[in-house]
């Protein structure tokens, strides 16, 4: 099979050149006749995957992070190509929640054993995401990230900017709209396509990645130390879901809008400022997943 491989030497494992190596043996032993396409620049990655769709490869397999595979699926979103994921990033999110091993080996027996389904994603203005995008607190997090920071501390980079940012943080006024419903006034909301939110929180437990909606997490109020109960409940099995000032909702489309700068993360990657419009893209996806 004609196959590019998209890999990212800046991510978490992928600076180790024995783990690239292992991976272009194991793709070619399996009878792959691989493109290795390493981008110089952050942000490349989605160039270098509609250059594969273009140049005619059958599979792209995204090594890296939640942002490499977020980069990658954006350049062949909607193309007749099959998606793979060799998981090298810090948290590695989506490969979690969809079953695929974190080790290479295991991974790549996930490429050469697996079987092909249709993965729902949802966009954020005009961007595919994942597993999450978020506007609130955690976009605020996200807009500060230090990736000399990160590629020091790793997932635990995320949990300082977070108790930096709650220190100053002045939560802009939300108003989430959903066909049907009133205006609901908030201070956060988060999306989500997968349960799995960062490291170990669940904030949509509900969400599935093969159904045509996509879930909603609203925080209806703010402070720090009810944000900080939230989170720690949500790593709970989503007992977050209980606390009164938290909504729920399973949604085709949404929107969220402010009056205040609110910054906006999708796939912990930052992407702007609101306005946010949201919505489900059924079975936009072809991606190789464990049997079963």
């Amino acid at each position: 099979m004609k196959t590019a491989l998209l890999y990212n030497r800046r991510s978490g494992k992928g600076s180790n050149p024995d783990v690239e190596d292992a991976i272009l043996d194991g793709l070619e032993s399996m009878g792959h006749e691989v493109e290795l396409m390493v981008p110089t620049a952050k942000g490349q990655m989605t160039e270098l995957a509609r250059q594969a769709v273009a140049g005619g490869y059958e599979l792209l397999i995204a090594a890296g992070g939640d942002g490499t595979l977020n980069e990658v699926v954006n350049g062949c979103l909607g193309k007749p190509v099959l998606f793979g994921v060799i998981p090298l990033g810090t948290v590695n999110v989506w490969a979690r929640c969809v079953g695929i091993p974190i080790d290479v080996s295991g991974a790549l027996k996930v490429v050469r054993d697996g079987h092909t389904r249709e993965v729902t994603l949802g966009r954020a203005n005009d961007r595919a995401f994942m597993f999450a995008a978020g506007i609130g607190i955690d976009g605020e997090v996200i807009s500060h990230e230090d990736l000399h920071l990160k590629k020091y501390l790793g997932r635990f980079s995320y949990y300082w900017q977070t108790v930096r940012t709650l220190c100053t943080y002045d939560p802009p006024r939300l108003e989430l709209s959903i066909e049907g419903e009133p205006p609901i006034p908030c201070r956060t909301v988060v999306f989500g396509k997968a349960p799995l939110y960062g490291d170990r929180f669940y904030l949509t437990p509900r969400a599935n990645p093969f159904d045509d909606v996509v879930d909603v997490c609203i925080f209806r109020w703010y402070d720090a130390i009810r944000f900080l109960k939230t989170m720690y409940k949500s790593s709970r099995n989503g007992a977050h879901l209980g606390e009164s000032y938290v909504e729920y909702r399973r949604v085709a489309r949404a929107t969220v809008t402010s009056p205040d700068k609110a910054h906006v993360q999708v796939d912990g990657e930052y992407l702007g400022v609101a306005p946010l419009t949201v919505e489900a893209l059924p079975r936009a996806l072809k991606a190789i997943l464990p049997p079963g």
